[in-house]
């Protein structure tokens, strides 16, 4: 017969794989919740993210096809950061139609940014892997939603590496772990250099506060130690020995003015921190209710962590305890505590731009608040309260991703306009974007129209930066004129061009938007070269498609030397 004991355990075993499976279903359906905004429309309009999808479409024409006609315009740049989104959608290009390989890349993403922070919260904090739902408002971050998918990747990479260190480090490496380290720091290097200073950086402290905390609770075994210590640190500098190489071989070929250096004043950086900037994105009357609240949320925890790390020393000890640094589960609390001071550190000095690389400090703040976060996780909280907690968590989020299932359905009514006006542009034409639509999201989004075929969108920043796989080869293709003018007589609009005395017309101008201030001369001049050099070949309320006459083909053919 059971004893008491028994039965009671049986029944707690019982209750608790309940909750946990449970608790794995709630996660799982929110994150299943999170990716309504990715699978609203056909496409998920980011700042940036027609650009990814334009220049992988290049980059497979490129390798796939060597005598393909897009080497005249452009070169592959090897080895540069910023390599892994290009090359992934690439990959899905191959055999995805493109709308469907921006989607996956997407949906990887959202998927794949919840289950890592999960699994960096678990390798140190089994029993407060509740805190792992906060990661859900931070999936949709300014940055993502600007386009910045190699930063959104490279923060996936950081929760794992960090992760896995934090699990393995303490054993000894197989070569099969540490070629696995190996490869995630160099997946790191070719998604974003800034995030991996930080990731060799913390895996630096943990393993010095690691080191530390167990000379201090094993101080007979100093010579094993230290010898663990350097074995650990080898391994560590010989996993990130390559990616070292790749950015002091990419940072030395290239130069930054220090006029090019840009800093926002203290009150501008508070404010990042106290409205959750980087968690804002479209409209910040309508996100920052609840990015306020987040932040009040994350408050009310370091406050109620306070004081009940203070009422059980107290119950514990009868005072306040002198020398806590003594328990091993503090270790992950200094850790990330340390972390986080250093990237308040980093967020006060760091300018906000560097070059052509902007946005710093907001990515900085993300940061900032993921540490913070960690750190909270890192203290005993009760269950009741984490309940409470999250469903707090579930309503912004909620509110949140509903408000971004809406932008996204208006948006991808202009990326749908833009792909069917490319499907009458010919591949390895030379295409001009004129955008006039006044939206800050669009800058790009005439790339859409070289997604499907090779097409030559004369708007193209990631070939003009020097930090992508693609280059612009100014100095083999003609100088591209819009009709019979070149940009230098527009200053209301832009192209990519060369200097070149073979002068030609581009193919098509897709003009975002509408060319309604034709009292502006810009706008007028550009009207009337439209008209007497092109003809209309598609047209809808969000975009116009022109090709270049037949008669104009003629006259242009006649100004090659």
């Amino acid at each position: 017969m059971k004893s008491k004991f028994s039965v009671a355990r049986e029944k707690y075993i019982i209750i608790r794989s309940w909750s946990e499976t449970n608790e794995y279903l709630l996660f799982g359906l929110l994150l299943l919740f999170n990716l309504l905004p990715a699978l609203s429309g056909k496409y998920f309009v980011t700042l940036d993210g027609p650009a990814h999808l334009h220049n992988a479409q290049l980059f497979l024409d490129m390798i796939v096809n060597p005598e393909s006609a897009l080497h005249e315009y452009y070169a592959l740049n090897e080895l540069v950061p910023n390599l892994n989104s290009t090359v992934i959608l690439a990959f899905f290009l191959s055999f995805l139609p493109a709308f469907l390989a921006e989607k996956v890349f997407v949906i990887l993403y959202l998927i794949l940014t919840p289950l890592s922070f999960r699994y960096l919260i678990g390798s140190f904090s089994t029993s407060n892997k509740l805190f792992s739902y906060f990661i859900f408002p931070f999936t949709f971050t300014f940055v993502f939603l600007l386009g910045f998918y190699n930063f959104s990747i490279a923060i996936v990479i950081l929760f794992f590496t960090l992760g896995f260190w934090i699990r393995y480090r303490a054993k000894a490496f197989s070569l099969k772990n540490f070629l696995f380290l190996l490869s995630l720091l160099l997946f790191t290097y070719f998604s974003h250099i800034f995030i991996l200073a930080f990731v060799l950086l913390f895996m630096g402290l943990e393993l010095l506060i690691g080191t530390a905390g167990s000379l201090y609770r094993n101080r007979n075994q100093v010579k094993e130690i230290l010898q663990k210590f350097f074995m650990q640190t080898a391994t560590l500098l010989a996993a990130a020995a390559i990616p070292l190489f790749f950015t002091y071989r990419f940072m030395s070929s290239r130069t930054t003015a220090e006029d090019l250096l840009m800093y926002l004043d203290s009150e501008e950086l508070v404010s990042i921190i106290t409205q959750f900037r980087p968690l804002i994105a479209y409209n910040f009357e309508i996100e920052s209710p609840f990015t306020t609240a987040l932040s009040y949320l994350l408050l009310f925890l370091f406050a109620a962590a306070l004081i009940l790390y203070f009422i059980r020393a107290i119950k514990k000890t009868g005072d306040l305890p002198t020398n806590p640094v003594k328990f091993k589960f503090l270790e992950p609390s200094i850790f990330w505590f340390s972390t986080f001071l250093i990237l308040c550190v980093a967020y006060a000095i760091m300018p906000n731009q560097v070059g052509i690389g902007g946005y710093i400090s907001v990515r900085l703040a993300f940061l900032l608040l993921i540490t913070f976060i960690l750190w909270l996780s890192t203290l005993r909280m009760p269950q009741w309260l984490m309940i409470g907690v999250i469903l707090v968590i579930i309503y912004i989020n909620g509110n949140l991703t509903l408000y971004y299932l809406t932008v996204q359905r208006s948006l991808n009514n202009i990326a749908i306009s833009i792909e069917e006006a490319s499907e009458l542009v010919e591949p390895y034409s030379t295409l001009i974007p004129l955008d006039f639509s006044g939206n800050w999201l669009f800058p790009h989004i005439s790339n859409y129209a070289g997604i499907n075929k090779p097409v030559v969108v004369l708007e193209n920043y990631e070939a003009s930066s020097g930090s992508f796989p693609i280059l612009w080869k100014s100095n083999t293709f003609p100088q591209i004129l819009l009709g019979t003018k070149n940009n230098s007589e527009f200053e209301c609009a832009y192209w990519h061009t060369s200097s070149s005395s073979n002068k030609e017309s581009a193919d098509y101008v897709l003009v975002i938007g509408q060319l309604e201030n034709t009292e502006q001369l810009c706008q007028k001049s550009i009207a009337e070269e439209l008209q007497a050099s092109f003809e209309i070949i598609y047209q809808s309320s969000h975009c116009t498609l022109h090709k270049l006459s037949v008669q104009q083909q003629t006259m242009t053919g006649e100004m090659a030397p």
